[in-house]
C-alpha cells in the first residue's frame, strides 16, 4: 500500500498532473537499509508552483523511523542559505519539520528561485515534500493542503486501508 500514499490523478485538484511515479521499490540491500521497507518517489506538475517531489519511506518499526525523520531534517538543511523555519500542522504523536529558502537577485530585491519543503513522521513512515516556484514563492498554503493530505494518505495506509485523502486547494 505504500505506493498509494502519494496522490494519484483522481486525488489530485485541477491543474494538477503527476509527472513521474509513484515508483516503489523495497531496500535494495537487504540488512543495509535500517529498517526501510519502501522507498516511494513521485513527482507532479502544476499550475502553481514549478515542482513538487514527494517522497515516502515506510519503516519496519517505529524507532528506524524516528531515526530517519532526524536524518531527513538534517538533510533538509544541509544547503548554502539558511532557511527560514515554518510551522506546519501535526496531530497525535506525528512530528513536522517544514523550511523555506530563496535565492535572490545580487540587489537583493527580486527572489529568482525559492524552496519550500516539509517532512513529517507519521507512525512508521517518513514522508518528504520538496516544492519549487522559479521566479517567486511557492505557496505555503499548497505545501500545508499537500502536506496534510499525504500525512492523512499514509494514515489510512498505515491502518490497513487504501488512502482516499484527496488535496485540496
Amino acid at each position: 500500500m505504500a505506493a498509494g500514499i502519494p496522490p494519484g490523478v483522481g486525488s489530485l485538484p485541477a491543474g494538477w498532473s503527476p509527472k513521474s511515479g509513484p515508483t516503489s521499490e523495497p531496500c535494495p540491500v537487504p540488512g543495509a537499509c535500517d529498517g526501510l521497507l519502501f522507498d516511494v518517489h513521485a513527482e507532479y506538475e502544476t499550475n502553481v508552483v514549478d515542482g513538487v517531489q514527494v517522497i515516502v519511506k515506510v519503516y519496519s518499526n517505529p524507532d528506524a523511523a524516528t531515526a530517519a525523520f532526524a536524518e531527513t531534517k538534517k538533510e533538509m538543511l544541509r544547503g548554502e542559505e539558511p532557511p527560514t523555519e515554518i510551522a506546519l500542522p501535526v496531530a497525535g504523536s506525528d512530528a513536522s519539520a517544514g523550511y523555506t529558502w530563496e535565492l535572490r537577485s545580487q540587489t537583493g530585491a527580486e527572489v529568482l528561485r525559492s524552496w519550500a519543503d516539509s517532512a513529517v513522521l507519521t507512525g512508521t513512515a517518513v514522508i518528504r515534500i520538496d516544492m519549487s516556484k522559479d521566479p517567486g514563492k511557492p505557496s505555503l498554503a499548497v505545501l500545508t493542503a499537500l502536506h496534510t493530505t499525504i500525512t492523512a494518505r499514509a494514515r489510512e495506509a498505515q491502518g490497513g486501508k487504501p488512502p482516499t485523502a484527496r488535496l485540496v486547494l
